[in-house]
């Protein structure tokens, strides 16, 4: 699986969107422990990269109806053994 990163320009399809709606707390915080990357010397008035990182995961989220999602891309067919999760 290829991660679905936000700095790329190219929108491609997604083979599935992930749910993660759950760990969005967990997440924000993990990204915010690397002020240096994604926040010091940033624009600081909105939409800020924190602001438009959280808005596109809103938007993924959408299309699966949860809050937040996030997409994965398969070069490959994807297996199941069940279709337990499948919305």
């Amino acid at each position: 699986f290829y991660y679905f990163g936000v700095h790329v320009k190219l929108v491609v399809p997604p083979a599935f969107v992930l749910d993660i709606s759950r760990y969005w707390d967990r997440k924000r915080a993990a990204i915010e422990c690397y002020a240096s990357q994604f926040i010091v010397g940033r624009p600081t008035e909105p939409p800020t990269f924190l602001d438009r990182w959280r808005d596109q995961a809103a938007y993924w989220g959408g299309t699966i109806n949860a809050a937040y999602g996030e997409p994965f891309f398969s070069r490959e067919p994807l297996g199941l053994t069940s279709m337990a999760g499948v919305r």
